[in-house]
């Protein structure tokens, strides 16, 4: 589904990092924040477990069509773009070290190839993965998978696009990811269990036909 903004202030994200984190003593480290670090809401678009700051990249959302559940939020450009998505973890580290082989093999049950990098979170998951393109020939789809653990919380991002394999593209992507809030809640869920998102009134569908999934 694609998505539309309206009556959204177009706070930067340079600007709403600088108020919300005024207050720090200390520079923080890279990585999406917990709500409860934030001084104000003010800035962000509000997607229940996710705040996300107003941006001028074109939002999707990825919904379950069964269920109509929004699975992820991604952002796209011409020539790629950035999908996150938020599930609960333990309050142990780690929760990405255990996640990560379950996509290799998925990937590879699935006849791609993965190999391990480094990225600035850590170890990513890089997949190549074919698919059919509209005119019927054949193709590899790369993608670049991360993670951020907090605090109950793993957010994960996957790349696509250019910003797979060219790193002064990918860090414009990174800084979006850097600017994700996650509003975990107090209750008890079970471990990988997807955190709800929702459509925040401001927000309106301009194209319900228009499903876009990555990865």
């Amino acid at each position: 589904m694609r998505l539309r903004r309206k009556d959204v202030a177009t706070t930067s994200q340079s600007e709403v990092a600088d108020e919300s984190t005024s207050a720090a003593a200390e520079p923080r480290a890279r990585g999406p924040r917990s709500v409860e670090e934030l001084d104000s809401v003010e800035g962000y678009v509000d997607f229940g477990a996710l705040l996300i700051p107003a941006s001028e990249f074109e939002l999707r959302l990825n919904v379950d069509e069964s269920t109509g559940r929004i699975m992820s939020l991604a952002w796209l450009q011409e020539d790629g773009g950035l999908e996150v998505s938020v599930f609960a973890a333990p309050r142990t580290s780690g929760a990405w070290d255990e996640l990560r082989p379950e996509l290799e093999a998925d990937a590879t049950q699935r006849g791609g190839t993965v190999e391990t990098v480094e990225g600035p979170y850590g170890a990513e998951v890089l997949c190549a993965l074919p698919v059919q393109l509209p005119d019927g020939t054949g193709a590899l789809q790369r993608t670049r998978i991360f993670a951020f653990q907090g605090d109950r919380w793993l957010l994960r991002g996957a790349l696509v696009g250019r910003p797979v394999d060219d790193p002064e593209n990918a860090e414009q992507w990174y800084a979006v990811f850097d600017g994700v809030v996650v509003r975990r809640g107090g209750e008890a869920r079970p471990v990988g269990e997807a955190l709800d998102l929702q459509l925040p009134p401001q927000i309106q569908l301009t194209d319900p036909q228009g499903g876009h999934t990555h990865g």
